[in-house]
């Protein structure tokens, strides 16, 4: 993410947070990120379980994706996505 976008996007407020293996994908910006204040998740085994089922009713989206959509709806965060598979399973 570009510093300056990601900059605009934590002085919005809120919580931002991300799945710890969607942030591990992250190549670039993650100390930053963190310095910012985004919340990096570790899913429970429950979770997992339920990962997995979404993966199989929603085979159009990827397991990062899901798991930002599970940890959205289990802790009541908005998800941001540009995605449209994931917007539909949403």
């Amino acid at each position: 993410m570009h510093g300056r976008l990601a900059g605009r996007v934590f002085k919005l407020g809120g919580r931002l947070a991300a799945p710890d293996f969607v942030f591990n994908e992250l190549e670039d910006d993650r100390d930053d990120l963190v310095r910012l204040g985004l919340e990096v998740v570790v899913l429970n085994p429950d979770q997992t379980e339920r990962l997995v089922d979404l993966a199989a009713k929603y085979i159009k989206c990827s397991t990062p994706d899901l798991a930002s959509l599970l940890l959205a709806m289990d802790h009541g965060l908005i998800l941001l996505t540009g995605d449209g598979a994931l917007r539909s399973a949403a």
